[in-house]
């Protein structure tokens, strides 16, 4: 995935029986080897069921959004809440503008190998 820059905080979204919840992180770390990143849970405690579920991260961004579509593939605790993301597709969404129209346009930046 080599590096993604200027990724600091967003939301994490993700399903938790029919109740949709979203759980404002930051980015701890901002390379992302072999398709993976760290998020630290900002409100303290997450639940452990968060393990092995599909979540997506959004970012708002000057010109547009990032769209993160991730795996939780772990937790760590010490003081704070730290979990992996495994990245299935990461994706910008640039705003344009033509007159008073105005739309988002997809950039895809990664999708995910088969296999892995």
């Amino acid at each position: 995935m080599g590096k993604i820059i200027n990724i600091r905080c967003g939301l994490l979204r993700f399903k938790n029986k029919n109740e949709r919840i979203s759980l404002p992180v930051d980015v701890e770390q901002t390379t992302c080897d072999n398709g993976y990143f760290h998020v630290v849970v900002k409100d303290g405690d997450c639940p452990m069921k968060l393990i092995n579920q599909n979540a997506n991260f959004i970012q708002r961004t000057d010109s547009g959004y990032l769209f993160v579509s991730a795996y939780i593939t772990s937790i760590m605790k010490y003081k704070k809440s730290v979990l992996l993301l495994d990245v299935i597709k990461a994706c910008s969404f640039v705003r344009k503008k033509t007159g008073q129209s105005t739309w988002l346009e997809e950039t895809c930046l990664y999708e995910q190998m088969e296999g892995r």
